[in-house]
């Protein structure tokens, strides 16, 4: 190759690089040159968009009502004679951000209004410990599952954990839902496994607690469901005296029990249920069958 020809293969190489270097600058400049013409208001509507696409809030509350022949403002036991827990609404408010997908950081709070009192509970409303999670969604490609998991820390805040020492607790929820194909039913389950610390050792809360939950729902329309759920919870009770007294106990402090009944999506925003409940191994009768109404809100 001659001397002009390698000098021409220079220049033309040469200015290929200025070229490529102001298109570099230039991508690199425009976004920024957008972003300042854009204005203010805008940026800040495009951002809360994101935010809200990619932020969920929910509520659920559950009404416990007493039965009809058994004690009086109270859910009954399962002999249908003494009192378990007042009448009361349970409610659970939680907002999560899908920060990758599939992978979330979750809130979580839970509290529950003793409408009533008896000698278990004094009436009013009681705060659990807040709850902060790792959150994990839809774990197959199916698309008949619908799975998530909850890996969670508890802050003691409450009475409750003052009140009993409690330090911390950490634990795992998680919920699975399939629906079969070419079928009306769906089953599934809600399960919990939580471990809690003490600063010191006594009397009251649990090392290892939780519940299984076997579910199954039945679609009579688009709105219309029926529900079917077995409730069974179980502890490792802490006894006075020392840290643990070693028994696993199943059905404490309740026994397990069914709830039976119908789920309605009223709006896109609102799902309502109303269950009768029974406990599993008794004779169903007026003094050990009481009802609940549950509702769901889509808040965002």
């Amino acid at each position: 190759m001659s001397h002009h020809s390698i000098s021409a293969c220079n220049s033309a190489f040469k200015k290929c690089i200025r070229i490529g270097s102001v298109l570099i600058l230039l991508s690199l400049a425009l976004p920024e040159m957008v972003h300042a013409q854009t204005p203010p208001s805008a940026r800040s509507e495009s951002t809360w968009s994101l935010i809200r696409r990619k932020t969920r809030v929910r509520t659920f509350s559950e009404w416990m009502s007493p039965a009809v022949d058994g004690p009086e403002n109270s859910v009954p036991s399962a002999d249908g004679s003494t009192p378990l827990d007042p009448t009361n609404i349970f409610h659970i408010l939680w907002t999560d951000y899908e920060f990758k997908k599939n992978f979330r950081l979750l809130y979580f709070q839970r509290l529950q209004s003793n409408l009533t009192e008896n000698s278990n509970a004094p009436s009013g409303t009681a705060w659990s410990d807040p709850r902060f999670a790792l959150r994990m969604t839809d774990f197959f490609a199916s698309k008949q599952w619908t799975t998530t998991l909850d890996l969670y820390y508890h802050a003691p805040t409450s009475d409750s954990s003052r009140t009993i020492n409690r330090t911390g607790e950490v634990g795992a929820q998680w919920a699975g839902l399939y629906s079969i194909p070419r079928n009306r039913w769906s089953v599934g389950f809600l399960s919990e496994i939580r471990r809690s610390f003490f600063s010191t050792s006594g009397s009251g809360g649990s090392t290892w607690s939780g519940f299984v939950a076997p579910r199954a729902q039945y679609e009579i329309n688009s709105k219309l469901t029926t529900q079917h759920w077995l409730v069974a919870p179980y502890r490792q009770v802490r006894a006075a005296g020392s840290e643990i007294d070693g028994a696993w106990r199943w059905g404490y402090p309740y026994k397990p029990f069914l709830q039976n009944g119908l789920g309605w999506t009223a709006t896109e925003q609102i799902w309502l249920g109303l269950l009768v409940n029974n406990y599993v191994g008794e004779r169903p009768t007026l003094s050990n069958t009481w009802a609940s109404a549950w509702l769901s809100l889509t808040v965002l």
